[in-house]
């Protein structure tokens, strides 16, 4: 996970067994920190002779091959990671496996914050007034979205399961992500 230092871990999954590990990484530091610099994917296929990964950490675990990817916020802010080592086969990772390894951080990145939005629902914090008000996907209704936060998620779009009504997506850190159905 992200810290204000780099990046954590306290244990690490082969296979079934979970490993502890305890592992911290400054910025620009083995893979993890390397991901927080530039704030995108990392996919390798020769860790013995990749630049980035720690050696001691390849050695330890006997990683082949990596493909890791950033869970970012709204904000575009590394939050943390979902890293593959050692596909099976001879082939190594692909540009399909890092287009569904980016897929599932985005899904991972929308879990986690609809958890914190969970969390402070439960806690007594209130979904904004002004967001149950919106009457559509509209730009007026986002309009009205922003002050409390929420920005909008790509274009409105018609839905086959709402008769063609167009359907906008809106998401802030402190509530999570909306549906805005227009009337």
């Amino acid at each position: 996970m992200r810290t204000s230092q780099g990046t954590s871990c306290s244990h690490f999954f082969q296979g079934p067994t979970v490993v502890p590990l305890t592992y911290y990484c400054a910025p620009g530091v083995g893979w993890a920190g390397w991901r927080i610099k530039h704030r995108t994917y990392y996919l390798t296929n020769d860790a013995a002779h990749d630049p980035v990964i720690l050696p001691e950490v390849s050695e330890r675990f006997g990683i082949r091959s990596s493909i890791g990817v950033p869970i970012v916020d709204s904000e575009k802010d590394v939050i943390a990671f979902l890293e593959v080592y050692n596909k099976r086969g001879i082939a190594g990772f692909t540009n399909a496996d890092r287009d569904h390894s980016l897929a599932a951080a985005q899904i991972a990145s929308l879990a986690i914050y609809n958890r914190l939005l969970y969390c402070n629902l439960r806690s007594g914090g209130q979904v904004p007034a002004r967001l149950l008000r919106c009457s559509g996907p509209g730009r007026g209704a986002v309009a009205l979205c922003r002050p409390a936060g929420f920005h909008r998620l790509g274009t409105p779009k018609p839905s086959p399961a709402f008769h063609g009504r167009r359907v906008a997506w809106v998401f802030s850190k402190q509530f999570g992500l909306f549906e805005l159905l227009e009337r």
